[in-house]
């Protein structure tokens, strides 16, 4: 929220599905507005220039991504940007490979005789497949690897990359507005004098 409140102009607005955890939102920052919505189906059109998510991307299914993205895609003006961290992929050597792995299997194994599921995976969302749902949505996508965090051992990234996602409603002439060159200012808030997007997340 600190980072947003600085980059955004305003409003920032968060939603999520959960009443408890918007009542824990709104208590840790009640100058943010707080909407409860399935973010597969958000209630905005074309005013967001700047959307963004941490960590959620594991609690949709791949075949729930294209209603996602879908849905960001409406909600953004015309050169809006959508953005958000994905893990890079792990060598096979590594002891995260393995520990993601076993813990995406022994969730499986959980939500097949337990009930209601619980959706929360790490590896359902590789960069591939995220690129590939976000370019049929509309969006054109870039990445930015954030190497503010740092470099493995062999030179790589570290654990994320940030796809940047331009909505195409109209040309896109958007410009870098900080957070690790992740956000941008879409035409529409040039056109209206604004210095920093609005956001949602």
């Amino acid at each position: 929220m600190r980072v947003l409140r600085s980059l955004c102009q305003g409003p920032v607005t968060g939603v999520d599905f959960s009443a408890g955890m918007l009542a824990h939102a709104r208590s840790a920052h009640p100058g943010a507005g707080w909407v409860r919505a399935d973010v597969r189906a958000l209630p905005f059109a074309r005013t967001v220039d700047l959307a963004v998510s941490f960590g959620a991307l594991g609690h949709f299914l791949p075949a729930e991504r294209p209603a996602l993205f879908a849905g960001v895609y409406r909600a953004l003006r015309p050169g809006g940007i959508f953005a958000f961290p994905v893990g890079a992929p792990q060598p096979l050597t590594s002891g995260w490979y393995w520990a993601l792995l076993g813990f995406d299997l022994a969730m499986r194994v959980r939500n097949a005789v337990w009930r209601p599921p619980f959706v929360m995976y790490y590896r359902t969302c590789p960069l591939h497949a995220v690129r590939s749902d976000l370019t049929a949505t509309g969006f054109t996508v870039t990445t930015v690897p954030l190497t503010a965090l740092g470099r493995r051992e062999d030179g790589s990234p570290p654990l994320p990359a940030c796809p940047r996602a331009h909505s195409q409603h109209a040309p896109t002439d958007a410009h870098a507005g900080g957070l690790h060159l992740i956000a941008g200012l879409s035409p529409a808030s040039q056109e209206r004098g604004q210095d920093r997007p609005t956001c949602a997340f």
